[in-house]
């Protein structure tokens, strides 16, 4: 295994930062792939709806990414992140009573908020555990 071993970052901290994000991209990203089917066949959305929260959920991404800058000052972007993390959980886990367009929208826009939120904090994280090559092959 001396390749694998090549590709992760050399610090625990590195390590477990990677991992954590590869666990929140393959999640996040296999239910955003069937998402719509869910919303449209299960919750009882329309396609007109769920393409209107997403838009708005867009939107609302752009706002929370500049408090979560702010935010990270003050509190620290690794304990943001975690934070995050942990309303990220709980907001995906709300989508199971989501049955109307107003519940959606409010979901799916304090999930994406939360998202985008922790994306900025685990930015922060990374440029504070490595520099130069490392960084890059942190992010990556």
């Amino acid at each position: 295994m001396p390749r694998l071993s090549k590709l992760l970052p050399q610090s625990r901290d590195g390590r477990t930062l990677s991992a954590a994000t590869f666990v929140h991209s393959v999640g996040f990203g296999s239910f955003a792939a069937s998402s719509a089917i869910f919303f449209t066949r299960s919750a009882g959305l329309t396609v007109a709806e769920v393409g209107t929260g997403t838009a708005v959920a867009g939107l609302t991404a752009v706002a929370a990414a500049l408090l979560a800058g702010r935010l990270a000052d003050r509190v620290g972007a690794r304990e943001l992140m975690v934070f995050l993390s942990a309303v990220q959980a709980v907001l995906f886990t709300a989508y199971t009573v989501v049955h109307s367009f107003g519940l959606f929208l409010a979901v799916i826009c304090a999930l994406t908020a939360a998202d985008h939120g922790a994306r900025v904090a685990r930015s922060t994280v990374i440029a504070g555990l490595a520099s130069g090559r490392d960084r890059v092959t942190l992010r990556a």
